[in-house]
């Protein structure tokens, strides 16, 4: 190679980390301008493609991020729901053989929601 088109390459190359720095800066600062304001994060167009495919591959479904919020938020909700019965189940219980004076093994305060 001749010395002219090595040093056109890394001229090239050099040009292309600074457009890389500038562009790692101005995502730096939209991060930072939306942290600072508290109106939300930010996540660049790479990034956000990046967790699209991720959700992608692990659900194997083609929804959105806040799709899968809001289908996660139900099933915590049904999962709280559960919860409650069960304690409710449970509480009944104590109360059933206190009452009929079975032994109990759980010496607590119920509570109630």
């Amino acid at each position: 190679m001749s010395s002219s088109l090595i040093q056109h390459r890394k001229k090239q190359s050099q040009q292309r980390s600074k457009n890389v720095e500038v562009v790692v800066r101005i995502r730096l600062q939209k991060d930072l301008d939306a942290a600072r304001s508290g109106t939300g994060f930010y996540v660049d167009k790479d990034n956000y493609q990046k967790m699209l495919d991720a959700i992608i591959a692990v659900t194997g479904e083609n929804i959105t991020a806040e799709e899968l919020t809001e289908k996660k938020a139900e099933r915590i909700e049904q999962l709280e729901d559960r919860m409650y019965s069960k304690v409710r189940e449970f509480e009944e219980t104590v109360v059933f053989q206190k009452r009929f004076g079975l032994p109990c093994r759980w010496n607590f305060q119920l509570y109630s929601n």
